[in-house]
């Protein structure tokens, strides 16, 4: 009986030394599993940490070209709007220079450039004064859609028609 006891012992010694040996190989297992995972963990906040800064300085980007559209495309169709009101300034300008008055001074104007050394008679004088009426009319015209719209092209336009005299080189693109 002693023997049987001490085989027992012994059985119950060895499996007791096979779990304990096992038991500490598993929690040796699940301590460098729980440090890969803490590490895959802190990688991954960093990762979110990153991507969240990321993504707010492109949000960031985002709104700024946004704005910067917004400004460009309001700035573009206040524009459209004075070229536009310019071309309209410019349509009743040209409207004006091809009146029936005008045109007439301007057939006298050519025909008194063409007599050459011949004196102006009083009825060529009075055309041209009308035809100078017309044309200060014309640079009033556009002086002030130039000032109303803030236009500098317009008022360029404006002042070449003031201190152009005859007005040849306007009247000659007309035709």
């Amino acid at each position: 009986d002693e023997a049987n006891q001490a085989h027992e012992f012994s059985l119950v010694e060895l499996h007791l030394s096979d779990t304990i040996t096992k038991d500490t190989s598993d929690r040796d297992e699940k301590t460098v599993l729980k440090g890969e995972r803490a590490a895959a963990s802190a990688k991954a906040k960093g990762d979110l940490a990153e991507t969240k800064a990321s993504k707010a300085e492109d949000e960031k980007l985002k709104a700024e070209i946004e704005a910067t559209f917004k400004n460009k495309d309001a700035v573009y169709q206040q524009n459209q709007k004075i070229r536009e009101d310019e071309l309209k300034a410019i349509a009743k300008a040209i409207e004006i220079i091809s009146s029936p008055a005008v045109a007439g001074s301007y057939a006298t104007h050519i025909n008194f450039a063409q007599r050459g050394s011949q004196a102006a008679s009083f009825l060529q004088m009075g055309r041209s004064r009308r035809r100078l009426t017309s044309a200060q009319r014309a640079t009033e015209l556009l002086a002030r859609r130039a000032k109303e719209l803030g236009s500098k092209a317009l008022a360029a336009v404006a002042s070449r028609v003031a201190a152009s005299p005859n007005f040849s080189k306007v009247i000659d693109m007309i035709e």
